[in-house]
């Protein structure tokens, strides 16, 4: 009777792991990234050097691929280890592991098991595919720091809430760049930033000043790329505006009296919004028939009426340089909600409802 109910068991473990893994049967395995909670409250993230994690189950020896585990957790006291699937399922067993290597950001590092309070797996989009560069789903620190797709950022300040999709990040207006990425994720030349976003208890007048600037490009003492709110921008615009070096400004009127909801198209500024912004030197095709480099677009409607061209920088004015959220100015109360960051390295203009959608 035990040897019966040994094999059906190892029957059922098995077919957990082989379902989630005929998942991406069809196609290659995705990259993963790591962020390993230390037991002194600390985090390292990298890109594993092993494929899997192997367990050890009263039924089952299972090797059991980092792509198919979203979290796992370790008892040393008990020796003892939890890993919860994409699927939904859990498995419990010890860990036939020693130690994690992992390739970070600052080279190779080895951590281990004793040292592992868990972990969290992060797959990744490629690269690339369709041009994209960098996605964040604010889902928690740890997707902050492993990203979808692209080198994953640092979570300074901000908590995460219930959001658009999943989690967000909540930040309030005394806080100033809690996430930040690296800048070589934004092609100078021509690309599209889009998040959404939601403004909590803000006043209904907007200020003059930036209130809040959603995303900025920090490069030394510059501020190469700018997206903000704004009464008046010091150039003349007002409402949703932009500036970019080697690009130029765009804004969605001239400077004066404007509201959120204004500034929104008329939208209520507590609701979700699809927020794009995007550009390229030889002007973006669809707006104003090519003529203009710059356009922001919220709820996949063109925001975009007043411009103002600039000549193009032949240099890389990102070079070095950190992608933050967010920065205010006058704001003194409020807080603004993020959800699922892309950047692509082009200019991408259509933002319909299966566009704007997470996959």
């Amino acid at each position: 009777m035990n040897q019966t109910r040994t094999a059906l068991m190892t029957m059922l473990l098995a077919a957990a792991v082989g379902a989630t893994a005929a998942e991406t049967a069809d196609s290659s395995p995705p990259d993963v990234r790591l962020a390993i909670d230390l037991r002194d409250g600390s985090r390292l993230v990298g890109t594993p050097a092993a494929s899997g994690l192997l367990l050890v189950t009263p039924y089952a020896r299972l090797d059991i691929p980092f792509a198919h585990i979203r979290t796992a957790s370790f008892d040393t006291a008990k020796e003892t280890a939890t890993v919860e699937l994409r699927n939904g399922d859990s498995l419990s067993g010890v860990a036939d592991v020693k130690a994690f290597s992992l390739d970070t950001s600052f080279g190779p590092a080895t951590v281990d098991l004793a040292l592992v309070r868990g972990l969290t797996v992060r797959r990744q989009a490629a690269v690339g595919t369709d041009g994209l560069t960098l996605w964040c789903t604010f889902d928690s620190a740890a997707d902050v720091e492993t990203a979808r797709a692209g080198a994953g950022g640092s979570h300074r300040a901000g908590t995460f809430v219930p959001g658009k999709f999943g989690q967000a990040l909540s930040v309030s207006c005394a806080d100033a760049d809690a996430v930040t990425f690296r800048a070589d994720v934004v092609n100078p030349k021509a690309g599209c930033i889009e998040f959404w976003a939601k403004l909590v208890d803000v006043p209904s007048a907007l200020a003059w000043g930036q209130n809040p600037t959603f995303v900025r490009i920090v490069a030394g003492s510059q501020h190469p790329l700018m997206l903000y709110l704004n009464g008046n921008d010091g150039g003349g615009f007002g409402g949703l505006c932009a500036a970019i070096a080697g690009i130029g400004r765009a804004g969605t009127g001239p400077y004066g009296n404007w509201t959120y909801a204004g500034a929104l198209g008329g939208g209520e500024a507590a609701d979700w919004h699809h927020y794009a912004m995007v550009w390229d030197r030889a002007g973006i095709p669809g707006v104003e028939n090519g003529t203009h480099k710059l356009a922001l677009y919220v709820d996949g409607v063109l925001n975009s009426r007043v411009w103002n061209d600039a000549a193009d920088t032949p240099a890389d004015p990102f070079a070095g340089g950190e992608l933050r959220i967010m920065f205010q100015q006058h704001l003194a109360q409020g807080r603004v909600l993020f959800d699922d960051l892309r950047v692509w390295d082009h200019a991408r203009t259509a933002f319909d409802a299966e566009t704007v959608e997470r996959p």
